[in-house]
């Protein structure tokens, strides 16, 4: 049956964030010297300043010379850089004099993520946003996070339905664990009517074994979330190997397909979006770069073999709801309602209602996540295993 599909993005927990001294930051302010000063790993024979990490930035990016230097350094965006380390380590080794140095740079600004985020997450007592949301959560609905941060988590862990939703993540982490479902037909249907919390990008909760013949590499290990500091410090308990969070650099050549975890956790997404009667976008900037998001999002509509085969089949979906500064812009609304399909009827069988809010203060202030779409009597595209 359907439900309520939330999407989370950065903004979301910079707004839960926003009255600590340290707010999460969003991607080009990961390097302003008031983060890199507070939460620089301890135990480092170097600080931000001396470190390879400030040296790819400089080399690399082209920043740190001339006038400019440091405002160019602080403005750099986390993803830029770690998708840049992260291709140098997985596909141009051999082409590097040194590529010892690279690799240190990669593993200090794993290091560096990990304290801020699980740093600044230790300090939020009762996130606004994430405590609503996980009273309000019903057992249909699904919430799919591009975030890194544990806050989500942290506040689900406080009501049973939220409850539920970690228990999910931990089956996709480790699908053996469904070998306790009487047969794969029954655990497909549960899956099926149950709500998920799908973390497309990872988390600083999860790590994965470095050696990639081993099982771990494919199914990662899900820590509590409130675990302080980086649980990549243990080994592989089945291998014996390094281990290594699993944060995934959101750029435009990483695929889903790369990993067990990303393409099943993608596959039931796109599932989710196809049965949600109400899609809620809180803080998620629609990236135009992301390009396997944005498929996974245009699967919301009826299939092209479904409409041939019955052009009175449409959708659950009944309304699209945007939160976000940039729902001023033409622009970004405009990609909204263009990955959706709100501009053709026939893209959901019936028109959708798009409602719009500018903060997360205005959508909790109006009840927005209370409110539920109404009932159509149409012939609804099937939802039945």
């Amino acid at each position: 049956m359907p439900g309520t599909l939330y999407i989370i993005g950065a903004g979301a927990s910079k707004a839960d964030t926003q009255h600590l001294k340290f707010p999460l930051p969003l991607a080009t302010e990961f390097f302003q010297p008031r983060y890199t000063s507070a939460y620089w790993p301890p135990g480092h024979k170097s600080n931000f300043r001396t470190s390879m990490l400030r040296r790819v930035l400089e080399q690399y990016f082209s920043l740190g010379h001339g006038k400019y230097s440091e405002a160019s350094i602080q403005a750099a965006n986390v993803e830029e850089v770690y998708s840049f380390l992260h291709c140098h380590y997985a596909v141009y080794r051999a082409q590097s004099i040194h590529p010892e140095y690279l690799e240190t740079a990669r593993k200090e600004l794993l290091e560096y993520i990990v304290c801020l985020v699980n740093g600044i997450t230790s300090e939020v007592k009762t996130p606004a946003l994430y405590s609503v949301l996980a009273k309000g959560v019903r057992p249909l609905d699904t919430i799919v996070s591009f975030n890194w941060d544990v806050l989500l988590e942290l506040a689900l862990q406080r009501t049973p339905i939220g409850r539920k939703l970690l228990k999910s993540q931990e089956r996709i982490v480790n699908p053996l664990l469904s070998s306790k479902v009487p047969s794969y037909e029954d655990n497909k249907v549960r899956q099926l009517h149950e709500g998920l919390l799908l973390k497309l990008h990872g988390g600083t909760n999860l790590t994965v074994c470095t050696n990639r013949e081993c099982l771990r590499h494919s199914f990662p290990y899900l820590w509590h979330p409130d675990v302080w500091g980086s649980p990549d410090y243990w080994g592989c308990e089945a291998c014996g190997a390094s281990t290594e969070i699993l944060i995934m650099p959101p750029y435009v050549h990483k695929s889903y397909a790369t990993s067990r975890f990303f393409s099943l956790q993608a596959n039931l997404a796109a599932q989710k979006l196809g049965m949600a009667d109400e899609i809620v976008i809180l803080g998620y900037s629609l990236s135009q770069y992301d390009f396997e998001a944005q498929t996974m999002i245009r699967c919301s509509r009826v299939g092209i073999g479904e409409r041939i085969e019955d052009p009175s089949v449409e959708t659950f979906l009944r309304r699209v709801v945007l939160v976000n500064p940039q729902v001023e812009t033409s622009e970004y609304v405009g990609r909204a309602r263009n990955l959706f399909g709100l501009e053709a009827r026939q893209s959901h069988g019936h028109k959708v209602e798009l409602a719009l809010y500018e903060s997360i203060h205005s959508f909790l202030k109006m009840g927005s996540h209370t409110a539920r779409p109404g009932k159509t009597n149409r012939k609804r595209r099937r939802c039945q295993a």
